[in-house]
């Protein structure tokens, strides 16, 4: 089906009136100017216009009539033979600005219903090819309709539009309200000292050798941030759900993990479960716990949650990819890929755990600290990456059997988009799962 035969819907009547709505109210633009775009309307001419009057709104320069034919005639497009009396016709046909919000909403509706048709018929295109895969095919459509839901745009962007967004922001973070435009807190101050928060859209690496703790370290970061009233989704792909939640009790109850495997309680551990079940039970936070799950299957779930703040996947090397392909390396090349797009599209923040090489065990001394090419499988890892945490004990040489109970960490920020390079301490509890941050702290580029 082809979709220039399919009507495409518009409303000349709404799309003249919010024109001649600007025109004879400037200050009506206030209403209007973070709902519509120029991309909006369905003739090049009303685009043309309405670009202007943006200019000329963002400028604070004066509009009328005549200012406007003044801008528009600095544009290639402009016909003179049509453009000044079309303006006078525009002025004159709207009695009142009052409605000028109605107005925008049916242009803006009819942008989007022209814009479905479209994505309709890539859509059609894509499935009628016998070569297709149906799993990227509905990917390619779910992210098509959700970007017309987000209003996103892959269009080229002027600087002066992303500056303005810039100075908004920067003019929020530094208000009375700027906890409410930073970075979420991951309820461990040291680290947020130096990560400011965990930002949307970047994708946050975990590392440590096996029985080090970092589902530990993730599982807290994600009670943490779920206590914040934040969405929190957990994609556990080695451990149950009920193991992932029998660790969350140990870690508010402070009651051994044995214990809550055992069911060998004292008289005061059913009073502390009931509590901690008490302050969990109605966090948002939502558990995925599929052996085998793919980034576009995580995508259509996550599309799904609201108010989503944070997103865990409990490992990275245990996904698989959506293509074949002989070498394992370039499938968590196209995985880790896949994450920090999706981080991105999401505009959430993920933590990815990852494992690291055997190579770190091998080396003593000051020589054991991690290193990013330590990460398996690190060159794309590492690439995409925008901040990369190492976990390591202070005692790495000894086995998880001879560690003692409170282990003194070395929580790495190896890699950091944002900022610098830090070594925090913390004390690590593994019969509670417990991180806590110790207050001492190490930044810059020297040796940790």
């Amino acid at each position: 089906m082809e979709t220039e035969s399919l009507k495409q819907p518009y409303s000349l009547e709404a799309e003249q009136s919010l024109l001649g709505s600007v025109i004879i109210d400037p200050p009506s633009m206030n209403e209007i100017v973070s709902a519509v775009q120029p991309k909006y309307f369905f003739l090049p001419l009303h685009r043309m216009i309405f670009s202007c009057l943006m200019a000329m709104f963002e400028t604070a320069r004066p509009i009328d009539a005549v200012t406007l034919l003044d801008e528009m005639k600095k544009s290639p497009e402009y016909d003179d033979s049509a453009g000044r009396q079309y303006i006078l016709q525009l002025a004159d046909s709207v009695p009142t600005s009052r409605h000028i919000k109605s107005y925008a909403k049916i242009v803006r509706d009819k942008y989007y219903l022209r814009t479905l048709i479209d994505v309709s018929g890539q859509t059609i295109e894509e499935a009628s090819d016998a070569a297709s895969d149906a799993e990227t095919v509905i990917d390619a459509a779910e992210q098509r309709i959700m970007n017309i839901r987000g209003g996103r745009s892959s269009e080229l962007k002027p600087i002066r539009e992303i500056i303005g967004q810039t100075m908004d922001y920067l003019g929020k973070i530094s208000g009375d309200d700027k906890s409410e435009f930073l970075g979420i807190p991951t309820g461990f101050s040291t680290l947020d000292n130096v990560l400011t928060g965990l930002h949307r859209s970047d994708m946050i690496i975990v590392a440590a050798r096996p029985g080090i703790g970092k589902s530990s370290f993730a599982m807290n970061v994600a009670q943490n941030v779920a206590k914040q009233n934040k969405a929190v989704v957990v994609f556990s792909l080695e451990m149950s759900a009920d193991q992932l939640i029998t660790r969350m009790l140990s870690t508010e109850a402070l009651i051994d993990n044995k214990k809550l495997r055992s069911g060998e309680f004292k008289n005061d551990d059913w009073s502390r479960i009931v509590a901690a079940v008490s302050a969990l039970y109605n966090i948002p936070m939502y558990i995925d716990d599929s052996a085998d799950i793919t980034v576009p299957e995580m995508k259509a779930k996550l599309r799904r949650v609201k108010n989503l703040g944070l997103v865990i996947v409990d490992y990275l090397q245990l996904m698989t990819g959506t293509r074949r392909t002989d070498s394992r390396v370039n499938e968590v090349a196209e995985i880790t890929r896949g994450l920090k797009i999706m981080a991105k599209e999401l505009n959430v923040p993920l933590i990815a755990l990852s494992q690291m090489s055997r190579d770190v065990d091998k080396r003593k001394g000051e020589n054991s600290t991690p290193v990013l090419s330590d990460l398996r499988e690190s060159g794309s890892i590492e690439q995409d990456a925008d901040i990369v945490i190492f976990l390591h004990p202070e005692n790495a040489h000894l086995s998880p059997e001879e560690r003692p109970e409170s282990i003194d960490m070395k929580v790495l920020v190896e890699k950091n988009r944002h900022g610098e390079r830090a070594a925090l301490r913390f004390k690590y509890v593994g019969k509670y799962t417990k991180f806590t941050p110790v207050t001492e702290i190490y930044t810059g580029d020297e040796p940790y």
